[in-house]
């Protein structure tokens, strides 16, 4: 009796159930790879998402938007959604950059740089600043100002 090549096996559990799964029930890879990967995301597991990935596998649908629930779990989910993935922050101290306001500040500086076309900068400054005034913090100048020193052109 042969002995059977070591890379033939599965390994991780994972790749133990969706050989079973390609077995029994006549999945195919695909298929048992997005059910595997969807019943461990429901208990709380990314490794076999993490691992399929890694090897090529393009995850179907349903895998990316229960993914993508996970990220952003709505109120009263819990029951469908049992686990949510969060975002941290790894090794950088301080609170991590807002996309939201870098967008906004760089909207900003544009908007000074064509009041500047035709005013003075504490002017371009000012209107900006009212125009944008109620979306920004308790001092909307300063904002304005800050902002589009960072993001001159």
């Amino acid at each position: 009796m042969s002995k059977a090549d070591d890379s033939d096996l599965p390994g991780a559990a994972w790749d133990i159930q969706v050989d079973q799964l390609m077995r029994k029930a006549n999945a195919t890879q695909q298929v048992a790879r997005d059910f595997v990967i969807l019943e461990w995301l429901f208990k709380g597991d990314t490794s076999p998402f993490t691992a399929f990935v890694l090897q090529g596998h393009t995850p179907g649908h349903e895998v990316i938007k229960y993914i993508a629930l996970m990220m952003n779990p709505a109120k009263g989910t819990s029951d469908t959604i049992p686990h949510a993935l969060m975002v941290s922050s790894r090794g950088r101290k301080g609170r991590r950059p807002s996309p939201t306001i870098e967008m906004r500040d760089k909207l900003l500086a544009q908007n000074v740089e064509l009041q500047m076309e035709k005013k003075s900068y504490n002017d371009a400054l000012n209107e900006v600043a009212d125009m944008f005034g109620e979306l920004l913090d308790h001092d909307p100048r300063d904002t304005v100002e800050k902002a589009y020193k960072r993001y001159k052109s």
